[in-house]
């Protein structure tokens, strides 16, 4: 999202910096509470390098699954993972349906799953978004970023060229096409109609 965040319901799940899953992360975890509503919590270095605090709420009744995720990162505000309804869409097998996330006490947003298959065979098309030359990937699985057309858009070449060249004018760009707009060149007018001045002045004084 805009924020920098995962969107959910993913979020918490898949942690970027370690490339692991959050079962991966918990697995050695030896010691855990259970709270009064009958959660287990994980008390861990889920995130050891990059997080001062993180709790983890399991729900027994619901196959043991990630219930809610408390974390902080240094430097950054408290973040709420909250699932608010599992569905069993197959004997024995919860799904997360409904939820949000938080930060610090206010709700960024509120997701809902429409529909679940399981075990489905789906195309790798189906997970390829549509995507232009001036489309940046940010891939969070490889750690691979890149441009589409594998190189920037022209308007952005034009920038970084200016910025690498201080002393010369940057381009006005157009918004729309992305191309330097044509400027008109009026020291070349001013130079004409003084040429044509010059040569009216001689004229009219051979005519004297």
């Amino acid at each position: 999202s805009g924020v920098g965040l995962y969107g959910p319901p993913l979020w918490g799940l898949w942690d970027n910096k370690t490339r692991t899953w959050l079962g991966t992360r918990i697995s050695g975890v030896a010691a855990a509470e259970t709270t009064a509503s009958g959660l287990l919590r994980v008390d861990g270095a889920l995130l050891a390098s990059s997080t001062d605090l993180c709790f983890v709420d399991l729900d027994p009744a619901h196959g043991y699954l990630p219930v809610r995720i408390e974390s902080k990162l240094k430097g950054s505000q408290m973040s709420y993972f909250q699932v608010d309804e599992f569905r069993e869409v197959q004997p024995g097998f919860w799904f997360p349906w409904k939820g949000s996330m938080n930060i610090n006490g206010n709700v960024l947003s509120h997701w809902e799953v429409k529909h679940v298959d399981l075990n489905t065979e789906l195309p790798d098309s189906l997970f390829v978004p549509p995507m232009g030359d001036e489309t940046y990937v940010i891939n969070t699985i490889t750690g691979k970023d890149y441009w589409h057309a594998g190189k920037p858009p022209a308007h952005l070449l034009a920038a970084k060229a200016a910025a690498a060249n201080p002393g010369s004018p940057a381009p006005n760009i157009n918004p729309l096409t992305g191309a330097p707009e044509q400027s008109a060149n009026w020291s070349l007018w001013l130079v004409l109609l003084g040429l044509i001045l010059v040569s009216g002045g001689i004229w009219v004084r051979r005519r004297a």
